[in-house]
């Protein structure tokens, strides 16, 4: 069999792309498998139509087909299920048509699907549980199976050796927090104190110590303290945004500080995914730094609310329900400064 590159090698890999949120979102699920392929089908055909020169005086991209024209397209038999699915388009706002009279076929436009915060964090979600299986597979084959040596005891017979294992849930624990933060975005963990100590030496290895052995709530204040001033949180964040966090945390550094993390990691990845840079609260002089950190300290109220009163648990992520809101935000004000500028 040949190895050459072929000319079909390019027409096997051409497909038709069919939104997620046609999963996720209550309004789309409804659909019938031959509408969401209908418009996954019309979308392909947006560039064929702008060849046509099928562009209204708005620029918006239109279809011109008959019905019978449509029914090949979309390779419907009959009329009577071309009506349902074109039904079932206009009803969940995913196409719109206009009349032209005379006998003229319709102008078709082809809607974008609405994407909300929760289809955000659904599809996330699922993204995430799939890399999560993988990682635990992974695990169980090279942790959890017997090793194949055997040693000989004193009585001549033969006895296995059992790996010694973690504890399940902080192998998930870990597991999690690593698919949740990569590139070094780790979440600094209580005994991870000493790297906030090496960037600034205010607390005594002595007093570090002791603090981690005690490990109680007055411990844990003066750890989220320190660790505010180290990381100097109040001038970038701002007294609002911290106080809502150190309230949802109830004292706890391991918690507050997870947060941190994911708060700092998600205005990290507005900024590589805009390829731009935004000053929160760090420079004084800026414009917008006060608003900025306003609209911040909402969406973590907001947030933290929906979380806390997740009576059906339908939010499984909460570190990921939070990065995406506040990544949202972030490149929302990253839009509206870089229009400011203009």
């Amino acid at each position: 069999m040949s190895n050459r590159v072929n000319i079909t090698d390019e027409y096997r890999e051409k497909f038709y792309r069919l939104p997620k949120v046609f999963f996720t979102n209550d309004v789309y699920k409804k659909l019938s498998n031959n509408a969401k392929l209908a418009w996954a089908i019309l979308r392909d055909r947006v560039d064929l139509s702008q060849k046509n020169n099928w562009v209204d005086d708005k620029g918006d991209i239109y279809f011109i087909f008959t019905n019978k024209e449509l029914m090949g397209i979309l390779n419907i038999a009959s009329t009577s299920t071309l009506n349902t699915v074109k039904k079932e388009l206009l009803n969940s706002k995913l196409l719109e048509q206009e009349k032209r009279g005379l006998n003229k076929a319709n102008r078709l436009y082809l809607l974008n699907p609405d994407v909300t915060m929760d289809d955000i964090y659904e599809i996330k979600h699922q993204e995430n549980n799939l890399i999560s299986e993988l990682e635990e597979k992974e695990f169980e084959n090279t942790n959890f199976e017997k090793k194949d040596s055997q040693s000989a005891d004193k009585s001549g017979h033969s006895k296995i050796e059992q790996p010694v294992s973690e504890n399940r849930n902080s192998i998930f624990e870990r597991l999690d927090v690593r698919k949740s933060n990569s590139n070094d975005t780790d979440f600094i963990k209580t005994k991870d104190i000493k790297d906030i100590k090496d960037n600034k030496n205010n607390i005594s290895q002595a007093d570090l110590n002791s603090i981690l052995r005690k490990n109680n709530k007055e411990n844990d204040s003066i750890l989220i303290t320190e660790y505010i001033n180290q990381q100097s949180l109040e001038k970038k964040y701002g007294t609002n945004f911290l106080n809502v966090l150190k309230n949802y945390s109830k004292g706890e550094f391991d918690l507050f500080n997870q947060f941190i993390k994911t708060i700092d990691y998600a205005v990290k990845s507005a900024e590589t995914d805009t390829n731009s840079s935004i000053e929160i609260g760090l420079l004084e002089d800026l414009y917008y730094s006060n608003d900025l950190r306003q609209d911040l300290t909402q969406t973590l109220y907001n947030v933290l609310l929906k979380i806390r009163t997740d009576k059906y648990q339908k939010i499984k992520d909460p570190k990921a329900y939070l990065f995406i809101s506040i990544k949202q935000t972030i490149i929302h004000w990253i839009t509206q400064i870089k229009a400011s500028e203009i």
